[in-house]
């Protein structure tokens, strides 16, 4: 799976984490998150797992200085995984 988010979502093997069934992905952009969870959902399936929208989220982190825009407003999901702030 790692490999695959490296290649695929050109996403650096330091920000993808994960321990047991967990998984943490630091993404730069909604486009590079939207490659992200659509290479892990068939993933998934392929390896009789649940992603669950449930017990997922997405976090937004922003600068303290300067422009503070979210791009994902708490409560809305983005492809399917709810935004949420902590």
């Amino acid at each position: 799976m790692y490999l695959k988010i490296q290649d695929q979502c050109e996403v650096n093997l330091l920000d993808v984490l994960g321990y047991a069934d967990d998984l943490l992905v630091i993404c730069t952009s909604l486009s590079q998150l939207r490659r992200v969870i659509t290479a892990i959902k068939p993933w998934c399936l392929e390896n009789n797992l649940l992603l669950n929208p449930k017990k997922s989220g997405i976090v937004e982190f922003v600068p303290r200085l300067g422009m503070n825009k979210y791009y994902l407003s708490t409560g809305t999901t983005f492809e399917g995984i709810p935004a949420v702030e902590e």
